[in-house]
């Protein structure tokens, strides 16, 4: 049995795993053999990214099976899968848009999170050229330190609308519901420690909007860094965060953690010594922590 889970793993290795030269003209992604699946589960490697190409750190099937791919510097690429893995194609569909950790086609849409960039777009073909002609920005999303915890991957929910995961450098942006299920997260210290005093408020949280990007709505918060979410068959929602490394050890410090998100969730993340303890009632907490 095959599944396209472990398809996703190896395209996503390109990015994550380290890449070895074959030949002058040939690179090499980490080989199969290095990754564990569990049983009736098999891993193939489909292509390996090839000077040139960056890495590949987002990923989404189009309405054609193609590949469609965020890169990890400057733009979006497309990769036409083939049986014999020396004739797939890549192209490049955007050279404009900046670092695009997530990469979502739905609602013959092409969903992209510029995470060094503006924000949220959507891109449409219109008249079935294989090109993305028409363009709109749906959400201008404000990044702040630029250190890789913005704006993540877009994700399909069972109700046909559009979920964003966004990590703890992006404040909240305008136009969202002033009734929506998170809002308004503080730091909550009578007394803060000297470095937390200089912080703002931001959190990592989930925004929802509807295919078209009229309404917003946050609907939880308080993680720092979760760059992806799954739902279940049930329709739960679930993400993966870890707290600052270099806080290893020391008492505030959270271990890498699985959440299951419920609408209005509050995770008690907030920066330095200012995390929720796992005591505080209106705190959830974590469903497995892994280390």
């Amino acid at each position: 049995m095959k599944s396209l889970n472990g398809i996703a793993i190896v395209c996503l290795l390109f990015c994550f795993g380290s890449v070895s030269r074959g030949t002058a003209e040939e690179f090499q992604a980490t080989p199969v053999t290095s990754i564990r699946v569990q049983p009736g589960f098999q891993v193939e490697l489909l292509r390996s990214a090839q000077k040139g190409e960056s890495s590949w750190i987002s990923m989404t099937f189009d309405d054609q099976g193609r590949l469609i791919l965020g890169l990890d510097d400057v733009g979006l690429g497309r990769l036409t899968l083939s049986d014999d893995p020396k004739k797939a194609q890549f192209e490049i569909i955007d050279n404009t848009l900046k670092h695009c950790r997530g990469v979502l086609y739905a609602h013959n849409s092409l969903y992209v999170s510029e995470t060094n960039g503006q924000g949220l777009h959507r891109f449409k073909d219109t008249n079935g050229d294989g090109q993305f002609d028409q363009r709109q920005l749906l959400k201008k999303l404000n990044y702040g330190s630029r250190f890789g915890h913005g704006s993540n991957q877009i994700v399909l929910g069972p109700d046909n609308n559009i979920y964003l995961v966004v990590g703890n450098d992006v404040a909240f942006p305008e136009g969202v519901s002033p009734n929506s299920p998170y809002r308004d997260p503080k730091n909550d210290h009578l007394l803060p420690n000297p470095h937390d005093a200089g912080q703002d408020h931001r959190v990592g949280y989930i925004l929802k909007t509807d295919p078209e990007g009229k309404t917003w709505e946050i609907l939880a918060g308080g993680f720092r860094n979760q760059v992806d979410m799954a739902f279940n068959p049930e329709g739960e929602m679930f993400t993966y965060d870890a707290d600052m490394e270099w806080d290893i050890g020391q008492p505030w410090y959270r271990p890498t953690r699985v959440n299951h998100i419920i609408t209005a969730g509050e995770y008690g993340w907030r920066w330095g010594t200012g995390k929720w303890p796992e005591y505080y009632a209106d705190s959830l907490p974590s469903t497995l922590d892994t280390g």
